[in-house]
């Protein structure tokens, strides 16, 4: 009587354990965002269309750091265009600063370097 007993208790507790749960699903890890590639040749062109005064200074930034000076510039001539490599990198969109000689100053964005902008200095 007492192994009946025995197989009674086993099997109602066997029924009373809880069901086995499924994990859940990993969560889906987004996909790394890639960086802009390099671009090997990025420069403007200032386009000085003025009939009388000089470009005499040229900066240009990408708006997150600081003016760089184009240093020994050679003034830019009315009616003269020069061309200004900046090197490689990945920024293409930059400002450029432009003075003339009578101390006027211009700025121009979205200036992309990564395609030969070019800025008309009046």
């Amino acid at each position: 009587m007492l192994a009946i007993l025995l197989l009674l208790a086993a099997s109602q507790t066997a029924a009373k354990a809880p069901a086995a749960t499924k994990a859940p699903p990993a969560a889906k890890t987004p996909p790394a965002v890639k960086a802009p590639p390099t671009v090997a040749k990025r420069g403007f062109t200032v386009d000085n269309v003025n009939a009388d005064t000089p470009v005499t200074k040229v900066w240009y930034a990408d708006g997150a750091t600081e003016w760089l000076e184009i240093k020994d510039l050679a003034p830019i001539g009315p009616k003269t265009q020069r061309r200004f490599e900046i090197g490689p990198g990945q920024k293409c969109i930059f400002l450029v600063r432009i003075q003339f000689s009578d101390n006027y100053m211009q700025v121009f964005g979205n200036v992309d370097v990564c395609k030969g902008g070019s800025v008309k200095a009046d």
